[in-house]
């Protein structure tokens, strides 16, 4: 079977790009392409494809109309039209033209293929019925003697049921219009809508106009499509005579409607259907119910509690599964069993007493026993509902095995004769309580241990007085219940203020205390210190929240490298084409100040990069030993020439402080930004910020939200103003990636997500202590170190491109612009270059020369195969060519395996341009096999 050769007339060269890769994977033979339609048309004649994909709108004289007009009057060939716009008039002008298929840019490539597939379909069936006509012509000539006088009657026939055919059309097309049912005539081997009725266009959301330039593929959903297609073959194959299913169209806002679609053929006597009849109706809100029954059906059936139902008989018509757990029965078992099977105790008289009430009061609560498969019988206490369905009546009950309280319950009577005993020797503390005062009527030595009170002390007290005052609200409704009979007994967690003032968690079980012949109701608690669990607790929830944030920084930072790499392959090609054009007119031009503004906003964007690169710590820092001082003094400086003359800046520094492992560059940077943010703290008011420098010695551990200091030396660096303040919940989320508290307009939120990256990269914490009102201050602990800090080496200046002098360079990057900027930089420096934007494209030039290459400069993240796997690839066939990694981003772990296979030399986008050239410079100084020059 050959391959579809297709033609591509499209002025837009990315397109075009892209359309062929598209094509190529989808397994089509790309024939040609053109631009403009003189040339197509051209080409087209000779070439003489199996189908053009042609844009509608063209520049140059020929639109794509004109174009495929003409086309049609010279070669018949299939024609589909591509457009970014769905213009109601353009489309009705494409269509003059006679298409085979039309698509809306941007489009999927399976509605690519789709439509190619439809077309070429339509296309061969054209020619066929082409011929088809061709034969019948020539049978009709013959026959058209025979059909004159035949046709004299037929004329007189036709005029005596023309009346009743006209009359049936007007009853039809009236039916077709107001039916209340989605209704649709398709062309059946192309897809293609004939005719819709108003209640179709209302389900999918689109016009008679737009749907008559759409088929149905265009409009069911992806996922649906497959089965929807099966079917339609089998139809049009006459395995069935209709079909009905359920489907989703995608509606013109990109909304889902869920319909049931019926199709039949549209039969003409002794004329096989080419097209057939589609009936929808809008099943979405039956298919919301549906979905909320099954969660409601899944709850049920996962509920912890026995659910039965029942009908009148009394016979169950369901169970769900811890019922046939409770029971020891199978849900098969249970299902032909009634509720006297289970219930030993079943009282027909009194069931159906219980059974009227609940009828009228629609639910009740009481206790009862159930017997188990094997005999045994177990306490229940069932909630009990009666509701009517479809005319059926249906007793339901949500049981719960109550063994346990029932055996509590026991147990507690039985120690209640024990209890004067147990009181005074508890491990807990115990005390008697009056019920409606709260009043202390006696408590054990462990209660008086747990408070801090004497027992005669605590007898002047009342619970209100010894509870926390958060706590006393909570406290009192649980008292309140526990008196009103509603609760047996409560457990609570609340807090004591001892006698000394200090607050102790203690864990709370109050139950009322029945004494007989007593005129006052009193309550027993039982107290229990926890105050070492909550503090652990709070300890474990810091943790916690630390994991949450390093969790999330992570996900960002993983985000953040795919964006690096991304944007700086843009910001190449835009930095790069921005020089060249700068060096290519003149100093005054005018467009001089526009290519310097993208420069800088090119520089802006690669800032921006970094520090995202920073914040997320996806890019390590270069540290040395550091004296904090230094950098201190050169960002006060730089800050004393910018700050207002109201604003008091003063610095602390102690000799002591030890020096810390660090990038200078990074330290200067999280000290900028600290002190900017507290002089947009004081509002251009007039205010005090303060920088200190102190050592400072951990003797434990120092837990922040963000990291957990151990013990030992640090040098404490600290800024403070006398600003706004901050409330807490704003202070838990400042270092969250693009929080600001700034209007729309002033501030990125970045700067202290850039701080935090920084410092959690130098294994340093951050502590803030803020109030709204009180001004804020930020305090850095950077471990200390014992080496001797250096002096920072002045910075390396970048070198400029030199002349190649005939080096042959092979360029692989999937990137066509790179491969293209690359070569217009280089090649009028003398260098020779070879460009490829696929790696086997590269491998193949080096397997056919292997010697004719200097340098192999190639892109680490490809499609196709890792820069890492092409280097591999090369070494194999000459292990001495020079390689050179390029990349937007590259991870540590990834910086690691190239070093790890001996490749020394990396280039990072967007400044791709000068670090390469300094890198095949040196390079260059070494001796390379094949080249003459030095």
């Amino acid at each position: 079977m050959s391959t579809t050769r297709i033609y591509i007339v499209e002025d837009d060269a990315l397109i075009a790009m892209e359309l062929i890769d598209r094509l190529t994977r989808l397994g089509y033979e790309v024939c040609g392409k053109a631009a403009r339609g003189e040339q197509a048309l051209e080409e087209i004649l000779r070439i003489s494809p199996d189908l053009v994909l042609m844009d509608i709108r063209l520049a140059g004289e020929l639109t794509g109309i004109d174009t495929a007009a003409r086309l049609r009057r010279l070669l018949n060939v299939p024609i589909v039209f591509l457009s970014a716009f769905s213009d109601s008039q353009l489309l009705k002008e494409a269509l003059g033209t006679e298409p085979f298929g039309y698509l809306i840019k941007p489009f999927e490539e399976r509605e690519l293929q789709t439509t190619i597939q439809a077309a070429a379909c339509q296309y061969r069936r054209q020619c066929s019925l082409q011929e088809a006509n061709q034969r019948l012509d020539e049978t009709v000539r013959q026959r058209d003697t025979q059909l004159h006088t035949l046709n004299e009657n037929l004329e007189r026939l036709i005029a005596e049921r023309t009346d009743e055919l006209r009359e049936s059309e007007e009853r039809l097309r009236t039916l077709f219009e107001q039916a209340a049912v989605g209704v649709a005539e398709i062309d059946t081997p192309t897809g293609r809508f004939i005719r819709i009725n108003r209640k179709y266009g209302e389900i999918v959301d689109y016009s008679m106009e737009e749907m008559l330039a759409r088929d149905f593929m265009t409009i069911t959903h992806p996922e649906d499509l497959a089965s929807d297609l099966a079917q339609m073959e089998r139809l049009r194959r006459g395995e069935l005579r209709e079909f009905t299913l359920e489907k989703r169209y995608i509606r013109k806002d990109g909304s889902t409607v869920w319909v049931e679609l019926t199709c039949s053929p549209l039969w003409a006597r002794g004329v096989a259907p080419t097209r057939h009849m589609a009936v929808i109706k809008d099943i979405s809100e039956r298919k919301q119910v549906e979905s909320q029954l099954r969660l409601t059906q899944f709850a049920v059936e996962q509920a912890a509690d026995a659910v039965l139902w029942a009908d009148d008989t009394k016979r169950f018509v369901y169970v769900n599964a811890a019922a046939c757990r409770s029971l020891g029965y199978t849900r098969e078992e249970l299902l032909t069993l009634r509720i006297p099977d289970i219930a030993p105790r079943h009282d027909p008289e009194r069931f159906q007493q219980r059974l009227t009430a609940i009828q009228q009061g629609r639910s009740a609560t009481y206790e009862s026993l159930h017997r188990r498969k094997d005999g045994t019988e177990f306490p229940v206490e069932a909630s009990i509902a009666y509701l009517e369905h479809e005319g059926t009546g249906y007793t339901c009950g949500i049981v719960r095995d109550i063994t346990e309280r029932k055996q509590a319950e026991l147990a507690l009577r039985e120690s209640e004769e024990r209890f004067r005993i147990l009181f005074e020797q508890a491990a807990v503390g115990v005390a008697q309580v009056e019920a409606t005062t709260g009043r202390f009527v006696r408590v054990n030595q462990k209660y008086c241990d747990i408070t801090g009170y004497s027992q005669a002390e605590a007898l002047e007290l009342n619970v209100r007085q010894l509870t926390y005052p958060d706590d006393r609200e909570a406290s009192r409704d649980s008292m309140a219940r526990l008196t009103a009979g509603e609760i047996s007994e409560f457990k609570m967690e609340k807090r004591y203020l001892r006698k000394d003032g200090s607050v102790v968690w203690v864990k709370l079980v109050v139950s009322p205390m029945s004494m007989p012949g007593a005129e006052s109701h009193f309550n027993i608690a039982v107290v229990q210190d926890i105050t070492e669990r909550k503090e652990a607790e709070a300890a474990l929830d810091l943790l916690q929240d630390q994991v949450r944030q390093m969790q999330k920084m992570e996900a960002i930072g993983q985000l953040a490298g795919g964006v690096a790499h991304d944007f700086n392959n843009i910001l190449t090609a835009i930095l790069g084409n921005a020089e060249m054009a700068c060096a290519k007119i003149a100093a005054n031009h005018p467009a001089q100040t526009n290519l310097s503004r993208i420069l800088e906003a090119g520089d802006r964007a690669s800032r921006l990069v970094q520090q995202i690169l920073t914040f997320t710590h996806q890019q390590e820092p270069t540290r040395t030993v550091l004296n904090l001082s230094p950098v201190v003094q050169e960002v006060l400086a730089m800050l004393r020439a910018t700050l207002p003359a109201g604003i008091e800046l003063t610095a602390t520094e102690d000799a002591a402080t030890p020096p810390i492992l660090a990038d200078a560059t990074q330290i200067h940077q999280v000290l900028m930004n600290l002190c900017t943010n507290a002089w947009h703290a004081l509002h251009d008011q007039p205010g005090r910020i303060a920088v200190d420098l102190a050592p400072m010695t951990l003797t434990q551990p120092l837990q922040t939200l963000h990291a957990t200091l151990p013990p030992g030396g640090y040098a404490r660096l600290s800024v403070r103003d006398s600003g706004c303040g901050m409330a807490p919940d704003t202070v838990g989320r400042i270092f969250d990636p693009f929080f600001t508290t700034k209007p729309t307009g002033e501030g990125t939120g970045l700067g202290l997500s850039v701080v935090h990256g920084i410092v959690r990269g130098h294994e340093a914490a951050i502590v803030v202590e803020s109030e709204p009102g009180q001004g804020t201050t930020f305090h850095l602990y950077f471990p200390a170190t014992e080496a001797l800090a250096q002096t920072n080496e002045p910075p390396q200046t970048v070198p400029l491109l030199q002349q190649g002098r005939g080096c042959r360079l092979l360029y692989l990057d999937d990137e066509a612009m790179l491969v293209e900027l690359i070569r217009a930089q280089f090649e009028p420096l003398g260098y020779r270059i070879t460009g490829c934007t696929r790696p086997a494209e590269a491998l193949a030039a080096v397997r056919a020369d292997p010697g004719g290459f200097d340098v192999v400069v190639t892109d680490y993240n490809m499609p196709e195969m890792s820069g890492l796997e092409v280097a591999r690839a090369f070494s194999l066939l000459r292990a001495d060519l020079p390689v050179v990694l390029v990349s937007g981003y590259l991870s540590p772990a990834a910086q690691a395996a190239i070093r790890a296979e001996g490749i020394t030399e990396i280039v990072y986008k967007p400044t791709l341009l000068q670090q390469l050239g300094a890198v095949i410079a040196r390079l260059r100084t070494k001796p390379i096999p094949g080249n003459a020059e030095p």
